[in-house]
Parts: C-alpha cells; sequence; structure tokens
C-alpha cells in the first residue's frame, strides 16, 4: 500500500503509533509530506526513526527548509576571522524568528546528538524532494508539502521552492484537474468548512495535516482505498 502523512512536527509517539496502527511493514510505501521537525517534544526521534526505513519517503516542507538554512551555517567552523560574516545580524533574526516558530524543540535535540549522527540527519534532510508524481490505479498523483498561492494550471510546479512550499492554495478554487494533488501544511481546522481533526477534500485536492502538534490529530492517508487513519484514534 501507498501511504501520506503530513506535518508530524515532532510528534513522535504519535507517528510511532500510527506506523503500527496501518501495519506499515516493507510491502509498504510512506511519503511524508514536509513538516517533519519543530513545535512538538521529540523531532529529532521522529527523523531517526523516518531514516531507519528504506521505505519512508520525505519530502521538503518550509520548516525542514528553514531548519537547514540555520544548522548548515551552525555547523561551519567559526572563527575570529569570521564569525562577522557567519552570524550577521540578518541571520540572527532568522534564528530568532526559528526558534520562535518550534525551532528550539529541534535544535535542542539535534546539539544532543553526536556530531556523525547530526551530519547524517543533515545529509538525509539535504536530499529531500520538493515533490514527487506517483501513480496508483491508473490515477495521477502530485504529493507536495503545499502549492503557491498563485497556482494556475494544474500540473506546472516550475516555481521557487519558496513559493510551493510556504504558499497557500485556494481552497475555494474547482481543484477539477486530471491529476490529484495531496499536500499539507495549512491545518484543516482552518480551511472553511472542514471538519476539525480530519483530512479536507474538494475534488482534486487533498489537505491531510490534521493539527497534531496542536491538539487534534496525525493522519495517514492510504493513496490504494481512500482510507483514513487518525492518531489519536477517537478523532
Amino acid at each position: 500500500m501507498n501511504y501520506v502523512i503530513s506535518d508530524i512536527h515532532g510528534c513522535y509517539k504519535e507517528f510511532k503509533t500510527l506506523l503500527k496502527n496501518i501495519g506499515f511493514s516493507s510491502a509498504d510505501t510512506l511519503f511524508v509530506l514536509g513538516d517533519m521537525v519543530d513545535r512538538g517534544p521529540d523531532p529529532i526521534g521522529v527523523l531517526r526513526l523516518m531514516a531507519s526505513y528504506p521505505n519512508i519517503y520525505p519530502l521538503a516542507g518550509n520548516h525542514e527548509f528553514i531548519m537547514m538554512s540555520i544548522l548548515q551555517k551552525l555547523m561551519q567552523e567559526i572563527s575570529e576571522d569570521n564569525i562577522e560574516s557567519t552570524l550577521t545580524e540578518e541571520f540572527l533574526h532568522k534564528y530568532n524568528l526559528w526558534i520562535e516558530d518550534g525551532g528550539a524543540t529541534t535544535i535542542n535535540g539535534f546539539k544532543k546528538l553526536p556530531k556523525e549522527e547530526q551530519e547524517f540527519l543533515l545529509d538525509y534532510l539535504n536530499d529531500l524532494s520538493v515533490y514527487e508524481r506517483i501513480t496508483v490505479n491508473n490515477q495521477n498523483y502530485i504529493l507536495v508539502h503545499s502549492l503557491p498561492d498563485n497556482l494556475q494550471n494544474g500540473n506546472d510546479l516550475n516555481y521557487q521552492i519558496e513559493e510551493i512550499i510556504f504558499g497557500r492554495p485556494d481552497f475555494t478554487a474547482s481543484w477539477n484537474q486530471e491529476d490529484i494533488y495531496i499536500i499539507g501544511h495549512t491545518p484543516t481546522f482552518k480551511i472553511p468548512g472542514a471538519e476539525s481533526g480530519k483530512i479536507y477534500r474538494r475534488n482534486n485536492l487533498i489537505d491531510i495535516d490534521c493539527g497534531c502538534v496542536t491538539g487534534h490529530a496525525l493522519c495517514a492517508y492510504c493513496i490504494d482505498t481512500g482510507e483514513t487513519f487518525y492518531e489519536p484514534f477517537f478523532v
């Protein structure tokens, strides 16, 4: 089976339980649509668990994008000669914004890792795709963290990465294109008309960010069957 999960945001226990509930095995494939890190209690645990599965494929979210831009710079050897050019006012402002947006749990966990594992996780995240196209049961799907604000043509994702992963699509549009988009990024409780804690579908647009880190649920969507699995299970 082919599954998608999005916006785990450090909710390690819920993620691990959800994998167990769907009976995830070596015969399955899971795409995680970004925002694995920040905000929740154990983002590093989430990354380590994902990296232990060869059949889990992570995609880039805006939180990984910010995390990588900061940690790669902090991992540089900082000396008296380069400190001013490395720790600029602009960089420190960006760092503080990241911390305020949940980055503290990520960097605190990252600092506890041996340097070899730090480098391994940075390499792991450096290989993230922005989006994936797959075909299941003769239906084409585009899996991506989010979509540009001004997306016009169904299959056209020739945008800058920031425009894609930071964008907010128009959920009121018709979404009648041939391909089905599965996204995260916007918690469904923020979408007018959506059921809080459940996935949102409008024709060929599916949002599976059910807001786990804000007290709602983590969702796994089975592309093959259309089944949804939630943790907590009672949602």
